[in-house]
């Protein structure tokens, strides 16, 4: 039986049941979602920043602006602060206003998902083989979901396929949608920093046109030049569009002044670049192989704008793990492109299996209009929530849920030395009576902060003169930590809370003296503490709406 005999007979065996039928993409969808929302430690919780960027959100809503200097901090004066993600952090608000974590982790989960969703539908506009595809998107999905957190960063992975697919049919179909790409850089500017990724989409696209109607003689050089001159309007429209934001031309300086923040970018986990021993590499390791592989194989020439979208990724990937995803998603269309044109392939008998059967996968993925199931999942998941079936939280035995309760109840006076991480979660659960010393704004603090707090957490000489510069009467820090070991003995500290997450030290001090005496140094504090009330359920998760 050959393959059209094949297709059409899966296609009269399933025609008629197609709106029962999900769709591959469909399935792609349904698994993702159903994957971040059922899990039992939810992997998009990891990370601090999502506490304290709730909190700003909550602010914009309750005073109706947008914040330019630091409002959570013991600094004075108050760092400037380019609140550059503050349409994310309204839109986590409002979630977590109508169902509290849960509805936080439900958004970004839907919208993870619908960047997977999409980027499949991409993918199928360049290979009709599903099967191929599916692997594809095993391989990107794997890549990619090392940075799958609950935080703004996620909406510029959905956004770079929705630019990358304009630009790309335009660039190959001429299907003229570039109209498109001011209107969402107008959202993106305003949602997350990472707008710089279309500005970045929209000139290589166009060199790559530059480059065919000059230097190489393309044969259709008035093609190519009308494609470089009307991505070149669409890219000044998109520059112009970067202005219409709460900083004005700041948000473009933004980037840069951050980069040269080197003592912070070198010292932050999600800027420095991947560290190849360590397993959760392994996919994107692959990646690079296989597209060498494929490339090597291949008979078809590599086109100038796809060598431009892959180098310019893939330096940026090695250089700093957070754009792992991004190059994930740029490299997969790349990839289907060339897997088709190997050598002696159309003589493989295993491939021509393989075609077979995708050719009859693909005719019933034609057929399939079951697009109600992913409102189905979603539907599931929400009611799950409504009745507290299902239930997120952050991690009490990772994170500092139960110290920061026994914070609150005690109302420790004076100034406080604290972590990063752990400055996230006091902005969320403990503001406005605590200010923070530092918190995941690094970039708000800058170097000159940043490198005070790493001598004061590695007893460099002088570490108890800037605990003094800041007159800091009490510390908040990791227990599992040399810090926290070395104040243990410290007679200058007393501890009077730990767990396993966190430790208090209070200076030995006569306005610390009651809370001293309250609690012994081999006081078990955290037995003390209920752990169900460490952190309440919602409405809102036990924070107020200031």
């Amino acid at each position: 039986m050959d393959q059209s005999t094949t297709a059409q007979s899966f296609k009269t065996k399933f025609q008629g049941g197609g709106y029962f039928l999900p769709s591959i993409a469909d399935i792609f969808f349904i698994a993702i979602f159903l994957t971040l929302c059922l899990q039992t430690n939810n992997q998009l919780l990891v990370d601090g920043d999502t506490a304290y960027h709730i909190r700003v959100g909550q602010h914009i809503i309750e005073t109706h602006s947008i914040p330019k200097a630091d409002i959570y901090s013991l600094h004075e004066p108050k760092p400037d602060w380019i609140a550059h993600e503050w349409l994310s952090e309204v839109i986590m608000a409002v979630a977590h206003r109508a169902y509290g974590i849960n509805g936080v982790v439900v958004l970004y989960a839907f919208v993870i998902t619908l960047s997977v969703y999409w980027l499949f539908k991409f993918l199928r506009c360049f290979s009709t083989n599903i099967i191929f595809i599916s692997l594809v998107m095993l391989l990107t999905l794997a890549a990619s979901q090392i940075h799958w957190l609950a935080r703004p960063h996620v909406f510029s992975l959905l956004l770079t396929v929705i630019w990358y697919a304009i630009l790309e049919f335009y660039q190959r179909d001429a299907r003229n949608n570039l109209w498109c790409l001011p209107l969402l850089m107008l959202l993106w500017v305003n949602l997350h920093g990472g707008y710089q990724t279309g500005l970045i989409l929209n000139i290589t696209f166009l060199i790559g046109n530059v480059l065919h109607c000059t230097i190489f003689g393309d044969s259709q050089q008035v093609i190519h030049k009308k494609k470089a001159l009307d991505i070149s309007l669409i890219t000044l429209m998109c520059l112009f569009a970067t202005f219409i934001n709460p900083n004005g031309y700041h948000i473009l300086l933004f980037p840069f002044t951050l980069m040269q923040e080197k003592f912070i970018i070198d010292r932050i986990s999600e800027f420095i670049s991947p560290n190849f021993h360590s397993m959760m590499y392994v996919p994107f390791e692959l990646t690079i192989l296989f597209f060498f592989v494929i490339l090597f194989l291949s008979t078809k020439k590599l086109e100038t704008i796809d060598l431009g979208l892959v180098l310019v990724f893939l330096h940026l990937a090695l250089f700093s793990r957070r754009y792992i995803p991004l190059f994930s998603l740029i490299v997969a269309p790349v990839l289907l492109k060339h897997m088709f044109s190997w050598r002696y392939l159309s003589e493989n008998k295993i491939y021509r299996f393989i075609n077979r059967k995708a050719a009859g996968l693909g005719e019933i993925d034609k057929s399939a209009k079951g697009f109600l199931w992913p409102a189905l999942a979603m539907a599931v998941i929400l009611i799950g929530i409504s009745q507290n079936v299902i239930s997120y939280k952050f991690d009490s035995s990772k994170k500092p849920l139960d110290a920061i309760h026994f914070i609150n109840q005690e109302k420790i006076d004076g100034n406080m030395f604290n972590s990063d991480e752990f400055g996230d979660f006091l902005v969320f659960y403990a503001f406005p009576r605590y200010r923070v010393f530092i918190d995941g704004r690094l970039d708000m603090y800058g170097s000159e902060l940043f490198e005070e707090y790493i001598d004061i957490v590695s007893f460099k000489p002088g570490w108890e003169n800037l605990l003094a510069k800041y007159e800091i009467t009490w510390i908040f820090y990791p227990s599992d930590s040399e810090f926290s070991r070395f104040l243990k003995i410290n007679k200058e500290w007393v501890l009077i809370y730990s767990d396993e997450v966190a430790s208090i030290f209070l200076k030995n001090i006569a306005d610390n003296q009651a809370l001293i005496h309250k609690y012994s140094k081999t006081q078990q504090v955290e037995t003390a503490i209920p752990p169900d009330t460490a952190v309440s359920k919602h409405p809102n998760d036990g924070v107020p709406w200031t």
